[in-house]
Formats: C-alpha cells, sequence, structure tokens
C-alpha cells in the first residue's frame, strides 16, 4: 500500500497471484486501476480476481507436486 500510494500514470504495478490467490494483492491492483495506473497481472487463470483490474495480464500455468507448487513459473 505505502508503494502505491506514490504511484502515478507514469508508472506501471506488477500483480502476481496464484489459486488461492491472495486478497491483498487483488485489493491493490484494483485500486492501482482506480488511480488509473495501469496494471500487468501474472496469474494462473482467466477467472483469476487480477484479470478485471489488468491493463494486460499474462496466464501461467504451474505445475503442483503434491500440494507443492514450483516457484519457476512466477
Amino acid at each position: 500500500p505505502e508503494q502505491l500510494g506514490t504511484a502515478t500514470e507514469r508508472d506501471a504495478v506488477l500483480a502476481i497471484s496464484f489459486t488461492p490467490y491472495a486478497p491483498v494483492t487483488a485489493e491493490l491492483a484494483a485500486a492501482a486501476a482506480r488511480s488509473n495506473i495501469p496494471v500487468v497481472a501474472i496469474t494462473d487463470s482467466a477467472f483469476s480476481p487480477l484479470v478485471t483490474s489488468a491493463d494486460i495480464w499474462l496466464e501461467v500455468a504451474e505445475a503442483d507436486f503434491g500440494a507443492f507448487r514450483s516457484l519457476s513459473a512466477s
């Protein structure tokens, strides 16, 4: 929230979240969009809560190994 408070339309927010989505990430992305700050999202689904706030979003499928995620996708 502190960094977003100093952002302007000349900046961009990079929001990254995968299932289960972190509520704070979606909230901050939405706040940035309301302030006309561009949002770039990296997420795992077109149904992610980040997609509605993003100007551009990338869908990345993460591998799941017995409830452990690979960090290489993000």
